[in-house]
Protein backbone atom coordinates (compact mmCIF):
# COMPACT_ATOMS: atom_id res chain seq x y z
CA UNK A 1 0.00 0.00 0.00
CA UNK A 2 1.44 3.37 -1.03
CA UNK A 3 0.03 6.64 0.93
CA UNK A 4 -1.40 9.31 -0.84
CA UNK A 5 1.12 11.59 0.91
CA UNK A 6 4.50 10.01 1.49
CA UNK A 7 6.60 11.40 3.64
CA UNK A 8 9.27 8.97 4.04
CA UNK A 9 12.17 9.13 1.01
CA UNK A 10 11.36 5.42 -0.06
CA UNK A 11 7.84 5.48 -0.23
CA UNK A 12 8.27 8.52 -2.31
CA UNK A 13 10.24 6.70 -4.74
CA UNK A 14 7.71 3.88 -4.66
CA UNK A 15 5.19 6.62 -5.40
CA UNK A 16 7.22 7.85 -8.72
CA UNK A 17 7.98 4.65 -9.95
CA UNK A 18 3.81 3.98 -9.92
CA UNK A 19 3.18 7.27 -11.17
CA UNK A 20 5.51 6.48 -14.10
CA UNK A 21 3.88 3.11 -14.66
CA UNK A 22 0.40 5.18 -14.62
CA UNK A 23 1.67 7.38 -17.35
CA UNK A 24 3.35 5.21 -19.56
CA UNK A 25 -0.26 2.92 -19.40
CA UNK A 26 -1.64 6.10 -20.33
CA UNK A 27 0.13 7.10 -23.42
CA UNK A 28 1.07 3.61 -24.67
CA UNK A 29 -2.63 2.41 -24.44
CA UNK A 30 -4.43 5.56 -24.51
CA UNK A 31 -2.49 7.98 -26.83
CA UNK A 32 -1.07 5.57 -29.03
CA UNK A 33 2.17 6.32 -28.02
CA UNK A 34 4.71 4.39 -29.83
CA UNK A 35 7.90 5.43 -27.51
CA UNK A 36 6.36 4.98 -24.13
CA UNK A 37 6.00 1.20 -24.99
CA UNK A 38 6.81 -1.39 -21.71
CA UNK A 39 9.53 -3.31 -23.87
CA UNK A 40 11.29 0.47 -24.21
CA UNK A 41 10.18 2.53 -20.92
CA UNK A 42 11.66 -0.58 -18.99
CA UNK A 43 14.97 0.10 -19.01
CA UNK A 44 15.58 3.20 -16.66
CA UNK A 45 18.54 4.46 -18.82
CA UNK A 46 16.43 5.27 -21.37
CA UNK A 47 16.04 9.01 -21.49
CA UNK A 48 12.29 9.08 -23.60
CA UNK A 49 10.68 9.77 -20.26
CA UNK A 50 12.96 12.38 -19.09
CA UNK A 51 15.91 12.60 -16.64
CA UNK A 52 15.59 8.87 -14.76
CA UNK A 53 13.74 6.76 -16.77
CA UNK A 54 11.45 3.91 -15.17
CA UNK A 55 13.27 1.60 -12.91
CA UNK A 56 12.85 -1.75 -12.59
CA UNK A 57 11.37 -3.94 -9.53
CA UNK A 58 14.79 -5.42 -8.51
CA UNK A 59 16.39 -1.98 -8.52
CA UNK A 60 18.66 -0.84 -5.58
CA UNK A 61 16.80 0.61 -3.24
CA UNK A 62 19.80 3.11 -2.01
CA UNK A 63 20.51 3.85 -5.94
CA UNK A 64 16.79 4.62 -6.76
CA UNK A 65 16.61 6.84 -4.12
CA UNK A 66 20.08 8.77 -4.92
CA UNK A 67 18.19 9.12 -8.81
CA UNK A 68 15.13 10.00 -7.18
CA UNK A 69 16.34 13.52 -6.68
CA UNK A 70 16.35 14.13 -10.56
CA UNK A 71 12.83 15.69 -11.35
CA UNK A 72 10.70 13.84 -14.14
CA UNK A 73 9.05 16.43 -15.81
CA UNK A 74 9.34 15.64 -19.55
CA UNK A 75 6.82 13.34 -21.70
CA UNK A 76 8.08 14.47 -25.57
CA UNK A 77 6.30 13.08 -28.77
CA UNK A 78 8.97 10.74 -30.73
CA UNK A 79 8.41 13.06 -33.54
CA UNK A 80 10.48 16.28 -31.71
CA UNK A 81 13.10 13.40 -30.11
CA UNK A 82 13.59 12.48 -34.17
CA UNK A 83 14.47 16.05 -34.87
CA UNK A 84 11.49 16.46 -37.34
CA UNK A 85 11.00 20.31 -37.93
CA UNK A 86 14.52 21.09 -35.90
CA UNK A 87 14.73 24.16 -37.58
CA UNK A 88 11.56 25.40 -36.16
CA UNK A 89 11.77 27.35 -32.88
CA UNK A 90 9.10 25.82 -30.49
CA UNK A 91 7.42 27.57 -27.75
CA UNK A 92 7.55 26.12 -23.86
CA UNK A 93 4.74 24.61 -22.05
CA UNK A 94 4.96 24.17 -18.64
CA UNK A 95 2.01 21.83 -17.62
CA UNK A 96 2.12 21.96 -13.94
CA UNK A 97 0.46 18.91 -12.19
CA UNK A 98 1.57 18.88 -8.02
CA UNK A 99 -0.87 17.88 -5.84
CA UNK A 100 -0.18 18.26 -2.45
CA UNK A 101 -3.29 17.16 -0.88
CA UNK A 102 -6.31 15.49 -2.13
CA UNK A 103 -5.42 13.51 -5.24
CA UNK A 104 -7.48 13.78 -8.29
CA UNK A 105 -7.65 10.36 -10.53
CA UNK A 106 -8.62 12.00 -14.20
CA UNK A 107 -4.78 14.07 -14.10
CA UNK A 108 -2.87 11.80 -15.57
CA UNK A 109 -5.21 11.97 -18.47
CA UNK A 110 -5.81 15.34 -18.06
CA UNK A 111 -2.47 16.14 -18.48
CA UNK A 112 -2.22 13.65 -21.32
CA UNK A 113 -4.55 15.37 -23.62
CA UNK A 114 -3.21 18.66 -22.47
CA UNK A 115 -0.19 18.00 -24.05
CA UNK A 116 -1.02 15.53 -26.79
CA UNK A 117 -3.12 18.43 -27.99
CA UNK A 118 -0.48 21.30 -27.68
CA UNK A 119 1.68 18.94 -30.12
CA UNK A 120 -1.44 19.05 -32.24
CA UNK A 121 -1.64 22.82 -32.61
CA UNK A 122 2.29 22.95 -33.73
CA UNK A 123 4.83 24.89 -32.73
CA UNK A 124 4.73 23.96 -29.41
CA UNK A 125 7.25 22.15 -26.76
CA UNK A 126 4.90 20.83 -23.98
CA UNK A 127 6.62 19.49 -20.35
CA UNK A 128 4.92 17.58 -17.99
CA UNK A 129 6.03 18.33 -14.69
CA UNK A 130 5.14 18.37 -10.67
CA UNK A 131 8.58 20.22 -10.17
CA UNK A 132 7.43 23.90 -8.05
CA UNK A 133 10.81 24.70 -8.31
CA UNK A 134 10.49 26.17 -11.75
CA UNK A 135 7.61 28.34 -10.70
CA UNK A 136 9.55 29.61 -7.66
CA UNK A 137 12.65 30.97 -9.86
CA UNK A 138 12.54 33.76 -12.30
CA UNK A 139 15.16 32.16 -14.35
CA UNK A 140 13.38 28.99 -14.73
CA UNK A 141 10.16 29.85 -15.06
CA UNK A 142 11.06 32.56 -17.90
CA UNK A 143 11.76 30.06 -20.61
CA UNK A 144 8.23 29.15 -20.66
CA UNK A 145 5.85 31.14 -23.17
CA UNK A 146 2.52 29.32 -21.07
CA UNK A 147 1.71 27.97 -18.06
CA UNK A 148 -1.19 25.07 -17.08
CA UNK A 149 -1.93 23.97 -13.89
CA UNK A 150 -4.39 21.00 -13.78
CA UNK A 151 -6.18 19.73 -10.52
CA UNK A 152 -3.63 21.14 -8.30
CA UNK A 153 -4.15 20.95 -4.47
CA UNK A 154 -2.13 22.09 -1.26
CA UNK A 155 0.54 24.30 -0.79
CA UNK A 156 1.70 23.76 -4.71
CA UNK A 157 4.37 26.41 -4.45
CA UNK A 158 5.85 29.37 -2.14
CA UNK A 159 7.09 32.69 -3.77
CA UNK A 160 4.47 33.81 -6.10
CA UNK A 161 6.79 36.81 -7.71
CA UNK A 162 8.03 34.25 -10.44
CA UNK A 163 4.60 33.62 -11.79
CA UNK A 164 3.22 37.51 -11.62
CA UNK A 165 6.17 38.41 -13.38
CA UNK A 166 4.81 35.69 -15.94
CA UNK A 167 1.37 37.09 -16.45
CA UNK A 168 2.96 40.77 -16.35
CA UNK A 169 5.39 39.94 -19.31
CA UNK A 170 2.07 38.95 -21.20
CA UNK A 171 2.02 35.43 -20.98
CA UNK A 172 -0.76 33.56 -21.01
CA UNK A 173 -2.06 31.05 -18.09
CA UNK A 174 -4.13 27.93 -17.85
CA UNK A 175 -6.28 26.62 -15.31
CA UNK A 176 -8.56 23.47 -14.95
CA UNK A 177 -10.64 22.25 -12.21
CA UNK A 178 -9.25 21.82 -9.14
CA UNK A 179 -6.66 23.93 -9.82
CA UNK A 180 -8.24 27.16 -7.85
CA UNK A 181 -8.42 24.32 -5.52
CA UNK A 182 -5.13 25.28 -4.22
CA UNK A 183 -4.18 26.64 -1.19
CA UNK A 184 -6.52 26.77 0.83
CA UNK A 185 -7.10 26.92 5.04
CA UNK A 186 -8.13 23.48 5.43
CA UNK A 187 -9.16 20.03 4.22
CA UNK A 188 -12.00 18.20 3.61
CA UNK A 189 -12.03 15.09 0.27
CA UNK A 190 -15.66 15.47 0.18
CA UNK A 191 -15.21 19.30 -1.12
CA UNK A 192 -18.92 20.31 0.69
CA UNK A 193 -17.18 22.57 3.75
CA UNK A 194 -16.57 26.18 3.36
CA UNK A 195 -12.82 26.95 2.89
CA UNK A 196 -11.07 30.37 1.79
CA UNK A 197 -7.68 30.88 0.20
CA UNK A 198 -4.25 30.87 2.17
CA UNK A 199 -2.60 32.81 -0.62
CA UNK A 200 -4.28 34.72 -3.41
CA UNK A 201 -2.30 33.98 -6.10
CA UNK A 202 -5.27 32.46 -8.43
CA UNK A 203 -7.81 34.84 -7.22
CA UNK A 204 -5.93 37.78 -8.25
CA UNK A 205 -4.97 35.89 -12.00
CA UNK A 206 -8.26 33.90 -12.55
CA UNK A 207 -10.63 36.42 -11.07
CA UNK A 208 -11.40 34.10 -8.23
CA UNK A 209 -10.88 31.03 -5.78
CA UNK A 210 -12.47 27.37 -5.41
CA UNK A 211 -15.04 28.27 -2.00
CA UNK A 212 -16.60 24.35 -1.88
CA UNK A 213 -18.86 21.95 -3.97
CA UNK A 214 -21.70 19.91 -3.27
CA UNK A 215 -21.56 15.96 -4.22
CA UNK A 216 -21.35 15.12 -8.00
CA UNK A 217 -24.85 15.31 -9.49
CA UNK A 218 -25.79 16.05 -12.79
CA UNK A 219 -27.00 19.77 -13.84
CA UNK A 220 -27.67 22.09 -16.62
CA UNK A 221 -24.77 23.90 -18.76
CA UNK A 222 -25.55 26.22 -20.58
CA UNK A 223 -23.32 28.30 -22.99
CA UNK A 224 -22.35 32.23 -23.62
CA UNK A 225 -23.68 30.56 -27.71
CA UNK A 226 -24.46 33.70 -30.19
CA UNK A 227 -22.13 35.87 -28.72
CA UNK A 228 -20.14 36.75 -31.86
CA UNK A 229 -18.05 39.34 -29.66
CA UNK A 230 -16.34 37.06 -27.37
CA UNK A 231 -13.15 35.28 -28.76
CA UNK A 232 -13.77 31.82 -28.19
CA UNK A 233 -17.18 31.15 -29.98
CA UNK A 234 -15.75 30.22 -33.11
CA UNK A 235 -14.21 26.92 -31.26
CA UNK A 236 -17.21 25.94 -29.46
CA UNK A 237 -20.06 25.66 -32.36
CA UNK A 238 -19.76 21.75 -31.54
CA UNK A 239 -21.25 22.58 -28.16
CA UNK A 240 -25.08 22.93 -27.81
CA UNK A 241 -26.75 26.19 -26.31
CA UNK A 242 -27.61 23.72 -23.14
CA UNK A 243 -26.68 20.52 -21.88
CA UNK A 244 -27.57 17.98 -19.30
CA UNK A 245 -23.84 17.39 -17.20
CA UNK A 246 -22.29 15.29 -14.52
CA UNK A 247 -19.90 17.17 -12.58
CA UNK A 248 -18.97 18.48 -9.51
CA UNK A 249 -19.92 22.08 -10.33
CA UNK A 250 -17.85 24.55 -8.28
CA UNK A 251 -18.98 27.30 -5.68
CA UNK A 252 -16.44 30.15 -5.78
CA UNK A 253 -14.73 33.02 -3.39
CA UNK A 254 -16.03 36.08 -6.13
CA UNK A 255 -18.63 35.82 -8.81
CA UNK A 256 -16.70 37.27 -12.03
CA UNK A 257 -19.78 37.66 -13.94
CA UNK A 258 -20.72 40.36 -11.25
CA UNK A 259 -18.12 41.25 -9.48
CA UNK A 260 -17.73 45.05 -9.54
CA UNK A 261 -14.02 45.21 -10.36
CA UNK A 262 -14.21 42.11 -12.61
CA UNK A 263 -17.20 41.95 -14.52
CA UNK A 264 -16.01 44.17 -17.18
CA UNK A 265 -12.67 42.41 -18.06
CA UNK A 266 -13.85 38.84 -17.89
CA UNK A 267 -15.90 37.32 -20.29
CA UNK A 268 -18.26 33.96 -19.42
CA UNK A 269 -18.13 31.32 -21.86
CA UNK A 270 -20.16 28.65 -19.11
CA UNK A 271 -22.66 28.64 -17.07
CA UNK A 272 -24.29 26.47 -14.44
CA UNK A 273 -28.24 26.63 -13.96
CA UNK A 274 -28.35 26.50 -10.22
CA UNK A 275 -32.02 25.08 -10.49
CA UNK A 276 -31.16 21.81 -12.30
CA UNK A 277 -28.71 20.71 -9.23
CA UNK A 278 -28.43 21.01 -5.10
CA UNK A 279 -26.05 23.43 -3.53
CA UNK A 280 -24.86 25.68 -5.89
CA UNK A 281 -24.13 29.42 -3.61
CA UNK A 282 -23.42 31.09 -6.49
CA UNK A 283 -27.05 32.55 -7.78
CA UNK A 284 -28.64 32.85 -11.40
CA UNK A 285 -25.22 33.60 -12.86
CA UNK A 286 -23.14 30.87 -11.95
CA UNK A 287 -19.61 30.94 -14.30
CA UNK A 288 -17.80 27.95 -15.01
CA UNK A 289 -15.44 29.06 -17.36
CA UNK A 290 -14.19 32.43 -18.37
CA UNK A 291 -11.69 34.25 -19.86
CA UNK A 292 -9.44 37.61 -19.94
CA UNK A 293 -7.06 39.75 -20.27
CA UNK A 294 -5.02 40.71 -17.55
CA UNK A 295 -2.59 43.76 -17.12
CA UNK A 296 -0.73 46.02 -19.38
CA UNK A 297 0.56 43.31 -22.00
CA UNK A 298 -2.55 41.48 -21.69
CA UNK A 299 -1.37 38.40 -20.70
CA UNK A 300 -4.26 36.05 -22.08
CA UNK A 301 -5.91 34.06 -19.02
CA UNK A 302 -8.60 31.19 -19.43
CA UNK A 303 -9.96 28.81 -16.66
CA UNK A 304 -12.84 26.44 -16.66
CA UNK A 305 -14.33 24.31 -13.61
CA UNK A 306 -15.12 21.20 -15.76
CA UNK A 307 -13.63 17.93 -15.85
CA UNK A 308 -13.31 16.22 -12.65
CA UNK A 309 -13.97 12.54 -14.63
CA UNK A 310 -11.11 10.35 -16.82
CA UNK A 311 -13.77 9.85 -19.49
CA UNK A 312 -13.47 13.47 -20.35
CA UNK A 313 -9.93 13.31 -21.74
CA UNK A 314 -9.37 9.91 -22.40
CA UNK A 315 -11.43 9.25 -26.12
CA UNK A 316 -14.45 7.81 -23.83
CA UNK A 317 -16.82 10.47 -23.51
CA UNK A 318 -18.99 10.15 -26.96
CA UNK A 319 -20.34 14.38 -25.86
CA UNK A 320 -17.14 15.57 -25.85
CA UNK A 321 -18.09 19.10 -24.25
CA UNK A 322 -15.67 19.74 -21.69
CA UNK A 323 -12.58 18.74 -23.96
CA UNK A 324 -14.35 21.12 -26.62
CA UNK A 325 -14.25 24.15 -24.01
CA UNK A 326 -11.04 23.13 -22.63
CA UNK A 327 -9.16 23.39 -26.08
CA UNK A 328 -11.09 26.74 -26.70
CA UNK A 329 -9.05 28.39 -23.89
CA UNK A 330 -6.12 26.71 -24.76
CA UNK A 331 -6.14 27.93 -28.22
CA UNK A 332 -7.04 31.27 -26.86
CA UNK A 333 -4.14 31.83 -24.76
CA UNK A 334 -2.15 30.25 -27.22
CA UNK A 335 -2.86 33.11 -29.73
CA UNK A 336 -5.04 31.04 -32.51
CA UNK A 337 -7.79 33.29 -32.28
Amino acid sequence: TIAKKPRVDLDKMKCRRQGLRLAEMVAYYINGRDEAHPLRTKEWDNQTWGGVGIPPKNADPQLLLERNTTPHYEMRQKEQKQGVNSNVILKKALIFTLMEEFVHHATPSMASWVHSKLVEFGGWNPVVTDDSTILESHDKLKEYDLVVFLNNSGQIFGKTEPLLAHVAAGKPVVGVHAAVASFLNGRDASGNTIMEPTCDIFETIFGSHFQNHPPVQKGTVKMSVGDESHKLSGFLSSVPAEFEHEDEFFNFTKNVATDKALKDEVTVIAWADESTYEGGLMGEQHPLAWYREMGDNQARIFYTGLGHFSHFYNGTDPKQYVATILEAGLRYCCGYC
